[in-house]
């Protein structure tokens, strides 16, 4: 009886055992850095510029709207040299097409004077020949001459000149058409030109344009990377805003630290002396392995390497931009007491 008794008291004593390991072990915290970070943006241009005053400093909070800098936008010579080249050019253009107009009124010209010249000597035979039919009839008292005897030659010299007058129109027409095409109104290259020099009137006119740049959000100045008097180059940063709040910590696991991290995991994100505390959720891991900042080794020259994951944090907390933070994971049996706490509120409140 003793036997049995002093077997079950073993057994139990090993249950007490295990489960006071299986509970510390559940409980076993990881922990590791992490930085927080807040969202930077950053203010530049798409042109080259000229810093003619700066409103802000490193470290300064800004309102959305706020001015930064006062300044100037110097239009590039090559434009302007490029539309001196195009009015060129569209002249060289127009003045070709206007010899051309002019040598086919000249070839249309010549082409009339043949057509009539020609008229006119068939005009000018039927002529002379109707004077002397007339003249050598005349001259004979024995013959009766009638009017009805001329009649023939009459007729075809009224066609010729009837074929001459219409002739004269249609070319006079031909001519008219080119000739109107000349017109200022009707050139092609009027408006083309016309429009560029407007539009270089406009650039000599705008050659420097003064501007200021706002503030794009509510925030805290960071980096502020030109000063007064600069010419600075286009999509040059000429400084960076980031938000009040840090919004996201960026931790770095050691290769060596054999734990699992997946996208349903929490941590607890503490300051370094542990008196500020939030929650925040793991939204990101890295996909390779990278160097891990120095500032995070015991001994700095040390190069150690891990993988990065992103966790969120609630945008009111009060940690600072790039404030070193301690992470511990959460275990899954604190997870879901929190989740099982809140279903029971859940069901409470109804």
């Amino acid at each position: 009886m003793a036997r049995f008794n002093t077997f079950y008291l073993v057994v139990f004593g090993v249950g007490v055992v295990l489960w006071y390991m299986t509970t510390v072990f559940q409980h076993e915290v990881t922990s590791f850095y992490g930085i927080a970070q807040t969202k930077e943006t950053e203010v530049s241009r798409n042109y080259e510029l000229y810093i003619d005053e700066i409103y802000v400093a490193p470290g300064e909070n800004v309102k959305k709207g706020q001015k930064l800098f006062d300044i100037s936008r110097v239009r590039s010579e090559e434009k302007l040299v490029g539309e001196d080249f195009r009015i060129a050019r569209l002249r060289a253009e127009e003045l070709s097409w206007s010899q051309t107009k002019n040598n086919d009124i000249r070839a249309i010209e010549s082409e009339r004077e043949i057509r009539i010249n020609d008229l006119n000597n068939r005009i000018l035979e039927l002529t002379n020949e109707l004077s002397r039919k007339k003249s050598l009839l005349e001259g004979l008292s024995s013959i009766t001459v009638g009017s009805s005897d001329f009649k023939p030659l009459e007729n075809r010299i009224s066609a010729l000149k009837e074929e001459k007058r219409l002739v004269m129109k249609s070319y006079d027409d031909r001519i008219a058409a080119v000739s109107s095409e000349l017109d200022s109104n009707k050139n092609p290259y009027t408006s083309q030109i016309a429009g560029l020099k407007a539009e270089k009137r406009f650039y000599d006119n705008t050659k420097v344009i003064t501007e200021e740049i706002l503030a794009p959000l509510d925030g805290t100045i960071g980096a502020l990377n030109c000063k007064v008097g600069e010419n600075a180059q286009s999509f040059k940063a000429l400084l960076t805003i980031y938000e009040p709040n840090p919004n996201l910590i960026i931790g770095y696991v050691q290769e060596d630290l054999k734990i699992k991290i997946t996208e349903q995991d929490s941590f607890y994100i503490y300051s370094q002396d542990r008196s500020t505390s939030y929650v925040g959720s793991v939204v990101r891991q890295g996909s390779r392995v990278v160097a891990i900042p120095g500032r995070f080794n015991k001994v700095p020259e040390t190069v150690i390497y891990g993988t990065e994951i992103n966790i969120e944090i609630p945008s009111d907390n009060v940690f600072m931009q790039g404030q070193k933070v301690i992470l511990e994971l959460r275990s899954k049996s604190e997870i879901n007491e929190s989740s099982t706490d809140t279903e029971q509120a859940s069901k409470l409140s109804y």
